[in-house]
């Protein structure tokens, strides 16, 4: 599997990573890079006391103004992501059983009728979760 010439269909390239095999050797990693990671600088005015109530979290947690605002407006898009995907009827227990019986994402798209970065995503949020729970 050492060839990089060589291209693989999504369902391989699913299996491969599914199987937990080293994925490298097809991978371009002069050209690689991971979406929506790009970062853009805006302004937002808080008010006074919100922003000593800010501080002082961030204090507490010690860690930036920044990083504060960056984790709560991540944590309430998750949720409203999670309560989206399970309004659905897409649960993260149906998906974690499939995934357990060594489906692949494709597969598994095709099973719950949703497409494959969805099961990505969905997969990644469980992966986090379970990994958040054993900590």
């Amino acid at each position: 599997m050492e060839n990089k010439n060589k291209t693989l269909t999504a369902e391989e390239l699913d299996a491969l990573h599914d199987s937990g095999a080293d994925m490298t050797a097809f991978l371009d990693k002069a050209t690689s890079h991971r979406p929506d990671l790009k970062t853009q600088r805006i302004n937002v005015d808080f008010p006074q006391w919100m922003v000593a109530s800010l501080d002082r979290e961030a204090e507490r947690l010690g860690v930036t103004r920044q990083s504060v605002i960056k984790v709560w407006i991540a944590t309430h898009f998750e949720n409203a992501s999670a309560h989206q995907e399970s309004a659905s009827g897409i649960k993260y227990s149906e998906l974690k059983k499939l995934l357990e019986l060594g489906l692949t994402r494709a597969q598994i798209a095709e099973a719950l009728g949703i497409s494959l970065p969805n099961v990505r995503q969905i997969k990644e949020r469980l992966e986090t979760r379970s990994a958040k729970q054993s900590v």
